[in-house]
């Protein structure tokens, strides 16, 4: 027998004039309500009863969006799905919402009806690369009632505890997800493909561009240049808030690799004479050792010639 959608939703899309209980559309909108990351409920010793065996984890347990239900409470009913990418996964926080789909199920060999159910990625309802969190509020309300919850009582609720670095009360995105507003997606330019994580790091496939004031790598170069550029960290910005899009600057995020390709990249330690100010080193006399923790490493410079290559080695001796 094929798996079902709780009753509750079968009778929301049944045919009017039809005893017939498939959805007449082939997918479902949710929101998340739990992800599976192994057999205890994550951050806590309970164990997670949506967990059977190691092919479970990366599944989420979420309400609908279409029909009637009207809490998380009510999602038990419905079948858990697992991500639709084999080879590539985000795993979404509480409160986000996904595509879930029906698909083909390892029973086909039993029964050619059985399917299973799987995701996509969260919808991208705030533009942002942190979290696309779109809270129930029937669970918000509880939530704030109950600021103090225990684990237990968060399991109950079918939600868990957000361990928010502010002091304000915040809607639970998952055990260890701290919420951080300032995590600003990166802006993108003609031809860009871009990889994002959900705390500043990104990958980006990118190009010297036409408007070269936008960007720290167009100065130079031809228009159409590839250029790679991996981030692991977002520095400091003048603008705090997370919807305002930023640009690498590897003067100021933590770490980074840029593989280039006739463009120029300017650290400003090099061409300040090695002056360390990234790094908040100031006054450095002679006479005073300092450990510096060195977090970033030049990974392209311009093509010199060999002589050049030399008389450097030759000045850097004397």
């Amino acid at each position: 027998m094929a798996t079902s959608l709780n009753t509750t939703y079968e009778q929301s899309i049944k045919s009017p004039d039809s005893k017939s209980a498939r959805p007449k559309i082939p997918y479902i909108i949710g929101r998340v309500v739990n992800v599976v990351q192994g057999p205890n409920i994550e951050g806590t010793r309970l164990n997670d009863p949506d967990y059977q065996n190691p092919s479970d984890l990366g599944k989420i347990r979420y309400e609908l969006i279409q029909g009637n239900q009207g809490s998380s409470l009510s999602s038990r009913g419905n079948p858990l799905a697992k991500p639709f990418y084999s080879s590539f996964k985000q795993l979404p926080v509480v409160g986000e919402i996904v595509l879930i789909f029906p698909g083909p199920s390892t029973r086909l060999n039993i029964n050619r009806d059985e399917q299973d159910y799987y995701y996509l990625p969260a919808f991208n309802l705030w533009s942002a690369s942190h979290h696309n969190s779109f809270p129930n509020l029937n669970d918000y309300a509880t939530y704030t009632n109950k600021v103090n919850t225990s684990y237990q009582q968060a399991s109950n609720l079918n939600q868990t505890t957000n361990l928010s670095t502010s002091a304000s009360v915040n809607f639970p995105l998952g055990n260890g997800f701290p919420e951080k507003s300032d995590i600003k997606p990166l802006r993108l330019f003609t031809g860009d493909v871009t990889l994002e994580g959900r705390w500043g790091n990104s990958i980006r496939f990118g190009s010297t561009t036409q408007d070269k004031t936008l960007n720290n790598w167009s100065a130079t170069g031809s228009l159409g240049s590839p250029i790679l550029i991996i981030r692991n960290g977002q520095g400091p910005q003048a603008a705090k808030v997370g919807y305002v899009p930023t640009v690498e600057n590897i003067n100021r995020d933590p770490s980074s690799i840029y593989l280039t390709n006739g463009q120029q990249i300017v650290v400003d330690d090099i061409s300040n004479n090695f002056s360390l100010a990234s790094l908040g080193v100031v006054n450095l006399g002679s006479s005073v050792t300092v450990s510096i923790p060195i977090q970033q490493q030049l990974t392209s410079i311009d093509t010199i010639s060999p002589a050049a290559q030399d008389q450097r080695i030759s000045n850097s001796n004397q």
